[in-house]
């Protein structure tokens, strides 16, 4: 019995830690797309301009 609580114990740490990790990942995911569309935004507007 014990083995089978350990065993759901360290399966619930690894779904938490994975749930923070993927959510970390996404809310990076759009700061560094909104990153990379003011540079590629920047460089079509220097393209205009120039």
């Amino acid at each position: 019995m014990k083995q089978i609580v350990l065993i759901i114990m360290m399966m619930l740490c690894c779904i938490t830690i994975a749930g923070i990790v993927l959510y970390w990942l996404y809310l990076l995911h759009w700061s560094i797309a909104a990153i990379v569309g003011a540079i590629v935004a920047a460089g079509i507007l220097s393209e205009y301009i120039d």
